[in-house]
C-alpha cells in the first residue's frame, strides 16, 4: 500500500498516574482516583507504568495517552487494518517475572471525554474496555524503535471510531503485573518507562520518540453514497493508505 504521512493536526498528552503506597494490594490496585492517586507532571510523562513493592507498600503507576483527531485533515470512512506504538528511550527494571512487559487498552469513559486532558480518575479500571487489551509485550531496556503491536481488533475499532468521528482517543498503558492483579508476584520494582511527547524537539533524538502508526484503507462505498464515482465508475471496494501518527501532535512529522 502507498505511504502517506499526515503532519501535526492536533495535540497529544502523555501522563503517568500514580497510586500512592499502601500495604494492601487491593486498595492500591482498585483505586478510582478520587483519593490516594497523583497525576505525574508532564515532564515525568516517561514514567508510563510501574508495579512495585517498596517495603510493605505497593505502588502502581498506569500511563494514559490522549490522541486528538478532532481537527486532523483525514480521509473519510477509514478502515484501520493494523496499528503500532513505536517507543524509544526506554528505561526498564524487572525485579519480577513479567515486570518488563506492558499492555495497551482503550479508556472508553475518560474523565474529560472529547478533550486532550488527563485526570487522576482515569486511573479507575472501570473506565477501561477490558476486552480491548493488547497481548503482553516485552520492552527491552535502553532501546529505540521498539514496536508494540495494537493486536486487538476491539482496540483498533476504538481507534477507527475516533478517527472517523473526529474525536479524542484515550489509551491506557499498564504493566503486566498490574494487569495480572496478583500481589504474590510483586516483590520489588518493575517499570516500563519511555519518552513522553515533551521529548519532541528536545535533546532526545527523533528515533527515540514514541509514535502511533496507523495503517488503514478507505472504504469507498461508505465515502461515496450511491456506490459510484464520477463517470459511472463503481467506487465500492478499498483503496490503500498508511498513516503515521506521532505523540507530540497525534501524528508524526
Amino acid at each position: 500500500m502507498p505511504l502517506k504521512i499526515i503532519e501535526s493536526p492536533g495535540d497529544t498528552e502523555q501522563r503517568g498516574i500514580l497510586s500512592t503506597g499502601n500495604s494492601n494490594w487491593d486498595t492500591s490496585h482498585a483505586r478510582d482516583g478520587s483519593s490516594g492517586v497523583n497525576l505525574l507532571a508532564l515532564s515525568a510523562g516517561n514514567k508510563a507504568t510501574m508495579t512495585q513493592k517498596s517495603g510493605a507498600n505497593y505502588i502502581i503507576v498506569r500511563g494514559v495517552l490522549a490522541y486528538d483527531y478532532r481537527t486532523a485533515n483525514l480521509p473519510q470512512a477509514v478502515r484501520v487494518v493494523r496499528a503500532q506504538l513505536v517507543i524509544g528511550g526506554t528505561s526498564i527494571l524487572a525485579a519480577n517475572t513479567n515486570g518488563d512487559k506492558l499492555r495497551i487498552g482503550a479508556i472508553t469513559n475518560p474523565t474529560n471525554a472529547g478533550e486532550v486532558s488527563i485526570a487522576t480518575t482515569d486511573y479507575d479500571l472501570a473506565r477501561y474496555d477490558a476486552n480491548s487489551y493488547t497481548s503482553a509485550q516485552t520492552v527491552p531496556n535502553s532501546s529505540i524503535n521498539v514496536v508494540l503491536n495494537l493486536d486487538n481488533r476491539a482496540l483498533l475499532n476504538h481507534l477507527q471510531k475516533a478517527i472517523n468521528r473526529k474525536g479524542v482517543l484515550h489509551l491506557g498503558i499498564r504493566n503486566q503485573l498490574d494487569f495480572l492483579d496478583d500481589a504474590s508476584g510483586v516483590t520489588g520494582a518493575n517499570r516500563v518507562w519511555f519518552n513522553p511527547p515533551s521529548a519532541q524537539g528536545g535533546s532526545a533524538g527523533e528515533a527515540t520518540l514514541s509514535e502511533l502508526r496507523v495503517f488503514y484503507r478507505i472504504i469507498n462505498n461508505q465515502r461515496n453514497a450511491g456506490g459510484r464515482g464520477a463517470g459511472g465508475v463503481a467506487s465500492a471496494g478499498f483503496g490503500g493508505t498508511n498513516l503515521f501518527c506521532g505523540t507530540n501532535s497525534g501524528f508524526s512529522n
